[in-house]
């Protein structure tokens, strides 16, 4: 287990509510993962990607779990940090890096055998680390679109908090707009932000009702009712 770090992990089969973890306690780490057509999904702040053995130790749970999607926070990953670096084999990395100040920042990992793209976002606030993903099994006719959300919100923004959520919700909108039917996955490091507001505000359900740290619910996974 990495030292310093949230140890909370969420796993989740979309095609399965069930409770989190129960879906791929039991399960192998076998090429089942190849024919996955909804992705089982992980969550976690790992304080930092770059710090010695992270890479090696989120390698071996995504394997071991099998994993086709992970959404990381607090990667804190910057520019003099490529990607061949953090390149995980059998996955592909997507990054909004923390413009301006250390620290924060969003990575997913995607297995390759999905089809994946980098959603554009109109009026795109660099200040929120907010990474959308469109992901499609590797054969459409086997899965729908998914749209896949990484958020972290840090303790002390340099935003104002309503902007914030004026955004999620606004560029959700614009997204489900251009693929309708698409399901949902948002998940992260929320922090103080009120995951009531966010809920009622992007119209999807929040998964984890336990204390992540603390009494406190701070990392999470949200899903739209058709996921």
């Amino acid at each position: 287990m990495l030292k310093g770090e949230v140890k909370e992990r969420y796993l989740k089969q979309i095609k399965n509510i069930g409770p989190i973890a129960s879906p791929l306690l039991n399960s192998p780490a076998s090429p089942e993962l190849q024919r996955q057509n909804h992705p089982h999904i992980y969550a976690l702040n790992a304080n930092s990607l770059a710090k010695p053995h992270a890479k090696e130790q989120l390698y071996a749970d995504l394997k071991a779990y099998n994993i086709g999607i992970a959404i990381i926070t607090e990667s804190r990953l910057g520019p003099h940090h490529k990607d061949s670096a953090m390149a995980l084999q059998g996955y592909r990395l997507y990054r909004r890096d923390r413009v301006g100040r250390s620290g924060g920042g969003v990575a997913i990992f995607v297995a390759d055998t999905f089809s994946t793209s980098v959603c554009e976002v109109l009026n795109d606030n660099r200040e929120y680390e907010l990474l959308w993903l469109q992901v499609e099994a590797a054969e459409r006719s086997h899965g729908g679109t998914l749209l896949v959300g990484g958020l972290y919100h840090p303790p002390n923004p340099c935003y104002e908090v309503s902007g914030l959520y004026d955004h999620t919700e606004n560029s959700l909108e614009r997204l489900l707009e251009s693929n309708p039917g698409a399901s949902v996955v948002l998940a992260g490091d929320f922090n103080q932000l009120d995951l009531a507001e966010v809920s009622a505000r992007v119209g999807l359900l929040p998964l984890v009702s336990q204390p992540t740290r603390g009494i406190k619910v701070l990392d999470t996974i949200m899903t739209s009712d058709n996921a």
